[in-house]
């Protein structure tokens, strides 16, 4: 569905609102503020927002990279190459992960749960307990 769609039909209308009830959002007017945001976006808006989200401190990413034992040498020399790059050397801080994805979790920050964040709050509103 296009953004600036309307609704057709009673299942679009009730697929949406149950989305923000879901989320325990309950901004049902999302569509009309999603639209009055867009109109105010320009083009360098959104390339700083992508340098901001890809290239900067900021931010966080995860790159996974599968070797083959026969190809090890040749990555070496693309590693090395990538490294002289200047996104590497002033922006990026890689953390290498050898021995399995669990050891790269417990040793990276994660993300939050928004939608448990926001359950959390609820309930502290209503004077309820996680």
């Amino acid at each position: 569905m296009k953004l600036a769609e309307k609704n057709i039909n009673l299942y679009e209308e009730n697929n949406r609102n149950w989305g923000e009830i879901c989320t325990h959002k309950y901004l049902f007017d999302r569509q009309d503020k999603q639209l009055e945001l867009l109109s105010d976006i320009t083009k360098k808006d959104l390339q700083a927002l992508f340098e901001l989200t890809f290239f900067s401190k900021q931010s966080k990413r995860i790159d996974l990279q599968l070797t083959s034992e026969m190809h090890a040498e040749e990555q070496e020399l693309y590693k090395q190459k990538n490294s002289e790059h200047e996104i590497f050397q002033n922006i990026m801080t890689r953390v290498p992960v050898k021995d399995s994805i669990v050891q790269f979790k417990r040793q990276s920050g994660m993300h939050p749960d928004a939608y448990k964040a926001s359950y959390a709050e609820f309930l502290m509103k209503t004077n309820k307990q996680v």
